[in-house]
């Protein structure tokens, strides 16, 4: 008769045992850190204005909702009630992630709509002709360090939970690695496509129509006592500031120390616009040419 292996019994408990421990000390992890995600990508995102960031905050939102769900059915799990579960509840377990899948998959549609919207609105914005005016407009992008910053820690952060729960054979980490696995590809993507829509910036694009009418409004009450007209006013970007070209007229009799100053004066009250990196003004008496007869354009 074969008796049992008493050592055995033992080493598979303690073994059971760590198993719990570390699948609890890594959805505790999970949620902690999807917690302080959505905090920083919130305000990445409110700075960025970035469409493929906010999409990443819905995520980490998901992501904290996963996170939640799985504590609460390993918890539940736990509980043993042999009149109400006599099996025990280790149903509760695909029940959860079925739940999670429904859940990812209204957040994704639901993103998946506004980015086909915001595509839409920026091919028409680009494809209106130009003496037409588009009723679109594209987002203001602003994708500077902190934004950045905060999609590299997600990255890494998801890819270290990633590392240590895929190891783990059990359903819930199982489901844990997937969810961060795509989290680590869906946001370097995000990460590149944000850094894309700041490449227009780059190139000296013009600012929007709002941002050339305050420009014009600032100059036209500056002295009106003064300037005689507002000749042309331009700004385009320059990285995440724009830089701004205002041509004035003013009296051709006015002494050159005053119109010195009136110039200088307007230039400083427009840098102290905040998306302003510099201003130039250009003093003139005359209107007969336009400013590309002046300045060399590319």
């Amino acid at each position: 008769m074969l008796l049992p292996n008493a050592d055995g019994e033992n080493t598979g408990t303690s073994g059971v045992k760590r198993r719990d421990r570390i699948i609890k000390i890594l959805t505790t992890a999970s949620l902690i850190i999807n917690i302080i995600l959505v905090i920083i990508k919130a305000v990445g995102a409110v700075i960025s204005n970035s469409l493929s960031i906010i999409s990443s905050v819905v995520d980490s939102v998901v992501d904290l909702l996963s996170s939640i769900i799985l504590m609460w059915a390993a918890r539940q799990i736990k509980k043993k009630n042999i009149y109400k579960y006599p099996t025990g509840r280790a149903r509760l377990e695909p029940a959860a992630i079925i739940i999670l899948s429904v859940i990812m998959c209204a957040a994704s549609v639901q993103v998946i709509f506004e980015s086909v919207q915001t595509f839409a609105d920026d091919i028409e914005y680009f494809t209106k002709p130009y003496n037409q005016t588009s009723c679109k407009k594209l987002p203001d992008l602003d994708m500077s360090i902190v934004p950045i910053v905060v999609m590299v820690l997600t990255i890494v952060s998801k890819a270290v939970l990633f590392l240590l729960s895929y190891r783990i054979d059990n359903p819930t980490m199982s489901a844990l690695a997937e969810d961060n696995r795509n989290d680590v590809a869906s946001n370097i993507v995000a990460l590149v496509c944000g850094l894309i829509g700041q490449v227009r910036h780059l190139t000296g694009v013009t600012a929007e129509p709002s941002f050339l009418q305050l420009i014009t409004h600032l100059a036209y009450n500056f002295r009106p006592d003064a300037v005689t007209k507002i000749d042309t006013v331009r700004a385009f970007h320059s990285g995440t500031k724009f830089l701004v070209e205002v041509d004035i007229g003013l009296p051709s009799s006015m002494p050159l120390a005053i119109a010195h100053d009136i110039g200088e004066q307007l230039q400083k009250e427009i840098e102290k616009l905040d998306n302003v990196e510099r201003a130039f003004v250009h003093l003139d008496f005359e209107f007969t040419h336009g400013p590309t007869d002046e300045h060399k354009t590319g």
